[in-house]
């Protein structure tokens, strides 16, 4: 079975990719949301490397072993560097991405159209990345129907409980779950599923069933509570606080590396 394909875009000098990583990371992540199933025969990702001189562009083939395109693309950054609008920044890439993933299907006879809708659908969005993470649930009773709602900004991602209330003239309420390292892409590690337990609440958990919030529609409260299965009480505390994009990096290596000498 074939995994989902994704891109990824970034600078080969590593002092540009650490002033425009966010950008790029961005652009990839709201991007590959739209070519995720596209299959292309040993294809799983395509890695575009901005390089700073023609003489350094070349193309790594995908191979069965690695399922990987490595495309190292000359990018004249000025012209970004000195726009100072985000959007028209991020207009600049997406345009790159698109004439350098045509220029690989033309090589390598990759399907073309895929690759054009998905820039389509990326302008319609105005390079806002906000999707449905988990379809929604109606209560016993049908009054109330819920969904989880995804916002990836630059920093971090929101996780949002949208809750429709019928009985009101559909009267509806978005609030913040929770806010996630933007570099998180597994999301069912802190949501997976949601479930109402009465018609007054409905409880979301994770992946493990460890991780949960419980929300009241009669009191409009939130809480989370762990319920430790698999791990205990700190790991799922810890986990929490690598989850979350406020965490210094001094405290999530921390967390990391006792996590490494403690394995067997």
């Amino acid at each position: 079975m074939m995994s989902k394909l994704f891109l990824e875009l970034g600078f080969s000098d590593e002092d540009k990719q650490v002033k425009y990583s966010q950008e790029c990371l961005f652009i990839s992540k709201l991007y590959s949301r739209f070519i995720s199933d596209v299959k292309i025969e040993n294809l799983r990702k395509i890695a575009i490397q901005l390089v700073n001189s023609h003489d350094a562009a070349y193309i790594i083939p995908t191979n069965k072993l690695t399922k990987v395109c490595l495309v190292y693309r000359y990018f004249e950054w000025k012209n970004f560097e000195n726009e100072s609008l985000e959007a028209n920044r991020y207009k600049i890439l997406l345009d790159l991405i698109l004439d350098t993933l045509l220029e690989m299907a033309g090589k390598f006879n990759w399907p073309v159209e895929p690759f054009k809708n998905a820039y389509l659908e990326v302008t319609k969005t105005d390079f806002k990345n906000e999707y449905v993470l988990l379809a929604p649930k109606l209560s016993s009773d049908r009054r109330y129907s819920t969904s989880l709602v995804v916002v990836r900004e630059k920093e971090y991602s929101s996780i949002f409980i949208e809750l429709i209330d019928k009985k009101h003239e559909c009267e509806i309420k978005k609030f913040e779950l929770i806010k996630v390292s933007f570099y998180e892409d597994d999301l069912s590690c802190v949501v997976k599923s949601l479930k109402w337990i009465n018609n007054e609440e409905f409880v979301v958990s994770n992946k493990d069933g460890e991780i949960n919030f419980k929300y009241s529609t009669q009191n409009n409260i939130l809480e989370m509570f762990l319920t430790p299965q698999t791990h205990d009480e700190k790991y799922l505390q810890d986990e929490l606080k690598l989850l979350n994009p406020e965490t210094s990096k001094e405290e999530y290596l921390e967390i990391n590396n006792k996590r490494i000498a403690a394995l067997p």
